[in-house]
């Protein structure tokens, strides 16, 4: 049964994986991936050329490889972000091969290699993480991790409020902004693409395309000194990638559940004797990644549900009973109307009856005495109920009214990701 299920899983995923590589154009996009480079040299310092280095991804046992120049020098322009191991091999010198080697997107990273004479066979390992150093870009910003993602708190789940970690953010109405900029400064690619929220207003932590943290792989934000591959924006610049399958398979489930068992009552509600609202969300959904075909074609499903009922208490301004039923309009004939002139509960005024003037608004026009007969008055003043308190409104004429309202709502989202290696020099994601 196993067996089977993963099959029809490699199935699905190579469909659309060959589905999406027909409908995309082919972009490249140094913002969604990482840049590797370095100068090779031998133990007396001297420059090696004709090194053949070779970067593998760890989860997926893709290979890049490139050689190095007159000068030693080697490049990855463009490298998925994730771990590699980086070997470099050249006969009359030990292979040299460095392991966990991490790289995050949008890294323009040098690692410098040091060859040791001596034979093919045998290998000079370095197994603990190599640091690489940035020589290169002038842009100052840093990157939203996957650990970061995974295991900080996110009351809404919400991976793009770690925005806020970074110097020189602030938040406001709408979403982030950074170093005084306008939140409509910012620039938000997924993949890419660019996903800046249009409306007036929104800003980096506003995105067009699902941010679902089981989808995200990892985001950078840069803060200033942007390079011209980022786009448009004079804000901060943000650049997320969503994961990607790996020659394993791997997947999630979650569940989040918060209910109005330890909700307190509001002030107002207390007094008018109304429940306590109803604030009901259920967050839940999972992730599934795999190989379709090992080394070669990847997928990866998330797929995130939110299902929230939630109630409020409104206070609406209704016509108090002697306005409703009799026209009759009443104002104060020392001062303006009040809700402070009548009783908060029951709208008997606390003034005198001197003090109070009344106008018919039924009888004010002599050409249309009374109420309009067709009876449209009732139908449109009737179906008011009375006010139920005098928090609202001019005590005399109107009142408030306050009930509990209904606010379900209902979200289904999906991010798929498939990655397809072509040849050695090409791919489709």
């Amino acid at each position: 049964m196993k067996s089977c299920l993963s099959g029809n899983i490699r199935i699905a995923g190579l469909a659309l994986i060959l589905v999406l590589a027909l409908l995309c154009q082919a972009a490249i996009a140094q913002v969604t991936t990482a840049r590797l480079e370095g100068v090779i040299k031998d133990q007396t310092d001297a420059v090696v050329p004709s090194v053949t280095v070779v970067a593998t991804q760890t989860g997926t046992n893709i290979t890049f490889e490139a050689i190095s120049n007159e000068v030693g020098f080697y490049l990855f322009p463009r490298l998925p972000p994730g771990d590699y191991t980086v070997t470099a091999e050249l006969t009359g010198f030990k292979k040299a091969i460095n392991q966990a080697v991490h790289l995050q997107i949008g890294d323009t990273s040098t690692l410098n290699i040091k060859l040791q004479a001596g034979g093919a066979n045998e290998t000079v390992t370095v197994t603990a993480q190599v640091a690489t150093i940035d020589t290169i870009s002038a842009s100052v910003g840093k990157v939203v991790s996957t650990r970061q993602i995974e295991d900080l708190p996110l009351v809404a789940r919400d991976p793009m409020q770690l925005f806020y970690l970074q110097p020189g953010t602030n938040r406001f109405t709408g979403g982030g902004r950074v170093d005084g900029t306008r939140g409509t400064a910012a620039n938000v690619t997924v993949e890419g693409v660019g996903a800046t929220e249009p409306a007036l207003g929104s800003g980096a932590t506003s995105t067009t395309a699902a941010v679902i943290i089981e989808a995200v792989g990892e985001y950078r934000v840069v803060t200033s000194s942007a390079s011209a591959e980022y786009g448009r924006g004079g804000g901060a610049q943000i650049q997320l990638v969503y994961r990607s399958g790996t020659n394993s398979f791997h997947g999630s489930a979650f569940d989040f559940l918060r209910n109005r068992a330890l909700n307190a009552n509001t002030f107002a509600n207390n007094k008018q004797g109304l429940p306590k609202p109803t604030y009901i969300r259920n967050q839940f959904g999972g992730s599934i990644g795999g190989p379709v075909i090992k080394d070669r074609a990847f997928f990866h499903f998330t797929y995130e549900g939110i299902r929230q009922k939630t109630t409020s208490t409104p206070n609406f301004l209704v016509y108090t009973p002697t306005l409703k039923n009799t026209g009759i309009f009443r104002y104060y004939t020392k001062g303006a109307n009040s809700t402070t002139l009548v009783d908060s509960l029951t709208g008997a005024p606390k003034v005198p009856d001197t003090d109070i003037a009344t106008i018919n608004l039924l009888t004010v026009d002599s050409t249309r005495l009374g109420k309009d007969p067709s009876g449209l008055f009732d139908k449109l003043v009737g179906v008011f109920p009375n006010p139920n308190n005098y928090d609202t409104g001019d005590g005399f004429n109107t009142a408030g009214y306050r009930l509990l309202s209904n606010n379900p709502y209902t979200q289904n989202q999906y991010v798929f990701k498939g990655d397809l290696l072509l040849t050695r020099s090409q791919r489709i994601s």
